[in-house]
């Protein structure tokens, strides 16, 4: 039987050792029975963050599961980052009318490039899920995971 290999996909949730978040919070809807749960002010902050275990180099998808009180607002009420040590390789802004329920978890993904053509060495590779400035906005987050993308086209 061939060895499994986990370093080309991680998830990151509330039960992550070493996670910053802020109001874990009972929620039968999310995948462990607790999601962060954060009210938007005019200020961002950091509502989630963790590290993901020692990953390949690759292009990646990131998937976030996460619920909003509204959408109806085109602003950014949220950003994803992956950061590569201190150095971001992933700044992308989500605006409210992103998503189509204010009752429901929605999967909200990306794609990012992990690999050693930045300044800096491969370092630890982070997720952090920051919140807008639009105020009012009540955000859930369940949690992230992201795979090793495998291309669809071979030459």
């Amino acid at each position: 039987i061939p060895e499994i290999s986990f370093d080309t996909f991680a998830s990151v949730d509330n039960a992550t050792a070493g996670a910053t978040n802020v109001g874990k919070t009972s929620d039968s809807s999310a995948s462990n029975g607790y999601a962060n749960v954060f009210t938007t002010t005019t200020t961002a902050s950091t509502i989630f963050k963790a590290t993901f275990p020692d990953m390949k180099f690759g292009k990646y998808a990131l998937t976030v599961r996460v619920k909003v009180s509204s959408n109806s607002s085109s602003s950014n009420i949220m950003s994803f980052l992956v950061n590569n040590g201190s150095t971001n390789i992933l700044n992308k802004g989500i605006v409210g009318n992103t998503f189509n329920s204010t009752t429901q978890y929605c999967y909200i993904a990306t794609t990012f490039t992990y690999d050693g053509s930045t300044s800096s060495a491969k370092q630890p590779l982070s997720f952090e899920l920051k919140s807008g400035t639009v105020s009012g906005v009540k955000i859930s987050f369940d949690y992230a995971y992201i795979t090793l993308i495998t291309p669809a086209i071979y030459v």
